[in-house]
């Protein structure tokens, strides 16, 4: 983030809290970058590269707090992210108590669906490989000597996904900020708008 100067990584979070509309607003940024190449049998085995923004607004209105977060620092969706904490408390805060809530994107995808749309985002060509269970016990076992309870609670997800025990989605987006939750494409191309600014300073 260094990169862009002190002035201009604030300059976008201001404008979101001048537009604030609540007693007291703040927002919490917090990204990362990291890189590291595995080895395995003297071979380069996988490069992987994690990019990581996150940001968390939180609004007050009389008493009560809205929180929402998102993965991107683009302006708009600075505001838009500030707007979503506001509605969560400017609507009746009392018809939320005890209420559990699913935030899920508008659609169920696969992996596959995943690397072919977000490629097409990125402007280059990405797939996914699949592994059996064994595979995927093996793998991470061999990488991180992990405990047992650890290499199942990983591999646990990845079945789960892959069975569709996870794709449920629910309106809760839009029913609770009035608007639609955004697509895979829409928020990859905020993060990809983002890093742009950053790589040309």
């Amino acid at each position: 983030m260094s990169a862009l100067g002190r002035d201009a990584m604030l300059a976008p979070l201001q404008a979101a809290l001048r537009d604030a509309k609540g007693d007291d607003a703040e927002l919490w940024v917090h990204r990362r970058r990291s890189a590291i190449t595995r080895y395995a049998k003297n071979e380069i085995h996988q490069n992987a590269v994690a990019d990581e923004t996150h940001v968390q607004a939180r609004v007050v209105v009389r008493k009560a707090m809205g929180i929402a977060s998102a993965n991107s620092l683009d302006p708009a969706e600075l505001r838009r992210l500030v707007a979503d904490a506001a509605a969560a408390v400017l609507t009746d805060p009392a018809a939320h108590a005890g209420a559990t809530y699913e935030m899920t994107g508008p659609e169920a995808l696969t992996f596959a669906e995943i690397a072919e749309r977000a490629g097409a985002v990125l402007g280059r060509a990405l797939r996914f490989e699949d592994e059996s269970e064994d595979e995927a016990y093996r793998w991470r076992r061999e990488q991180y000597g992990a405990a047992q309870w650890q290499l199942d609670a990983w591999v646990s997800t990845y079945i789960a996904i892959r069975d569709g025990a996870l794709a449920r989605v629910s309106d809760d987006v839009r029913r609770l900020t009035g608007h639609a939750p955004r697509t895979l494409e829409e928020a990859l191309a905020s993060t990809s708008r983002l890093g742009a600014r950053i790589d040309r300073g």
